[in-house]
């Protein structure tokens, strides 16, 4: 979920305030979201290199991936990132 914990959560939480989503897609066990000031973050497992870091290390908190580039689209399979 990116807020730091593996635990269900069963109500929304807020990763980020004042920024707007324009793109999200959630993986096997992962996810990616792009938002309006240029920023890819992702999060989740990592035991494939589906979140595109270089390792293979869990994100259990949203992790900037890519920043200043226009992307436009985004999609996680169940081990892949794209």
């Amino acid at each position: 979920l990116g807020i730091g914990k593996e635990e269900n959560q069963f109500k929304p939480q807020i990763l980020l305030k004042n920024e707007r989503i324009l793109l999200s897609s959630c993986g096997g066990q992962h996810s990616m979201f792009y938002i309006e000031s240029k920023k890819l973050y992702v999060m989740g497992d990592n035991d494939f290199g589906q979140l595109g870091t270089g390792d293979i290390k869990e994100r259990l908190t949203a992790h900037l991936l890519i920043e200043g580039e226009e992307i436009k689209s985004i999609s996680c399979g169940k081990a892949h990132s794209m």
